[in-house]
């Protein structure tokens, strides 16, 4: 069923940014170890834009899924707003991801 199949993208996605952003909290709270990093380019510093490209692309099918979430009603209101706000909030970290270049693109 695809409200399942939606909800399993949004968790999925969640667990991806959560993780990208611990990580990336993780390095940049010390930043010698940050300084040191960049130019070994260390796994850990390797491997937090491709979470993060893997959460976006994760991403992407929950905007139309939103739609079609009102439009079948796969849920309830209070369940289908906190979908939506869910999406917005996620296209929004997204958007500043790719405005400092935080991603695979």
């Amino acid at each position: 069923p695809p409200a399942r199949l939606a909800v399993l993208t949004a968790w999925t996605c969640a667990a991806l940014a959560t993780v990208f952003l611990a990580g990336f909290g993780l390095l940049t709270a010390d930043p010698n170890v940050l300084m040191a990093d960049i130019p070994l380019y260390s796994p850990r510093l390797a491997v937090l834009p491709v979470l993060g490209t893997l959460a976006l692309a994760l991403a992407v099918p929950m905007v139309p899924a939103t739609a079609l979430a009102w439009r079948a009603r796969w849920w309830g209101p209070p369940a289908r707003i906190a979908y939506t706000l869910l999406t917005l909030s996620t296209v929004a970290f997204f958007a500043v991801a790719l405005d400092y270049r935080l991603l695979l693109l």
